[in-house]
């Protein structure tokens, strides 16, 4: 998968480590734990002590902002928050005045891969209000079509460093006129568009992609050739299906713009910027279309 986000590094507190191979029934148990190792946080995947990727960073961000006692805090003061991981998943635990404590739970079965490298929990501190901000950044607030990217959680006992990064499965960037050109290729037939699909196929062989549009009668295909592309990001080949009709609607703004970039989420989501300049000063257009569930269904939307 595709970095392409924010990364959160060094948000956990120096003194939390291993939990001596039990779950701790009270977070304060922690703090006389002996400091953890501060070996260069290189993010390397490999010697991660936990690995998981969740489509649900909303939910994530409203469940441990119900238990954020304290959004801030002075720079040494402590961490305002305890995790458990296990294989079991997440346990976030807070507390007010040692009379007041809220948990939340985050089951490995909410994420889409969930991998734990130790047999018994351990449990870390970490300042709760720095990583709901991170998740904040990622959770973009762009209205009710929007679904957020793809979130990928590592933590590095070694350097003590919790990563979160935003995930995408490509990005490609080309001339608006381009793009422009290719969609107004594949307008044709009948005026109403509504059944026609359009399938984005993108090969990392090539460094290209395609968009197909088809309708119960016919169909027509595009080709967008590794020489018409300034920009390609992608690990793996990508296949989705999206209507015609709101793909068509990116034209209105592509006949003004600059250049555009397509992004591909995890969840096929397929999000389209364009910038527009007008002397010094620049200006982004992004259009969200939601991926067809099934490639023959046409009324998906309707």
């Amino acid at each position: 998968d595709k970095a392409g986000g924010v990364g959160g590094a060094g948000l956990l507190e120096r003194g939390a480590t291993r939990a001596n191979g039990r779950a701790m029934s009270d977070p304060r148990d922690m703090h006389d734990r002996t400091a953890g190792s501060m070996a260069d946080p290189s993010g390397n995947t490999l010697d991660a002590l936990l690995r998981c990727k969740t489509d649900h960073v909303r939910l994530i961000t409203k469940l441990l902002s119900a238990i954020c006692l304290k959004e801030k805090q002075a720079p040494l003061a402590g961490p305002l928050a305890w995790c458990q991981l296990s294989a079991q998943g997440l346990r976030f635990t807070t507390e007010e005045s040692l009379s007041l404590q809220a948990r939340v739970y985050l089951m490995a079965d909410l994420f889409r891969e969930y991998e734990f490298a130790e047999a018994e929990p351990v449990v870390i501190g970490l300042n709760l209000g720095a990583v709901l901000e991170c998740l904040r950044i990622l959770d973009r607030k762009l209205g009710v079509m929007s679904m957020p990217p793809s979130l990928y959680i590592q933590y590095h006992e070694e350097s003590s460093s919790l990563m979160l990064t935003l995930i995408e499965c490509c990005r490609i960037v080309l001339q608006a006129d381009t793009l422009r050109d290719g969609l107004a290729e594949l307008e044709w037939g009948e005026s109403n568009q509504r059944d026609k699909v359009v399938v984005m196929h993108v090969c990392v062989a090539e460094q290209s992609f395609k968009l197909t549009v088809r309708n119960a009668d016919c169909g027509c295909e595009m080709d967008f050739k590794a020489e018409a592309i300034s920009r390609f990001e992608a690990d793996s080949d990508v296949r989705e299906s999206y209507r015609f009709s709101h793909l068509q609607s990116v034209s209105r703004a592509l006949h003004a713009a600059e250049t555009a970039c397509l992004r591909v989420m995890g969840d096929g989501e397929l999000n389209v910027m364009m910038k527009l300049s007008d002397s010094s000063k620049n200006g982004f257009v992004e259009y969200f279309l939601a991926p067809l569930s099934d490639e023959n269904d046409a009324d998906v939307f309707g």
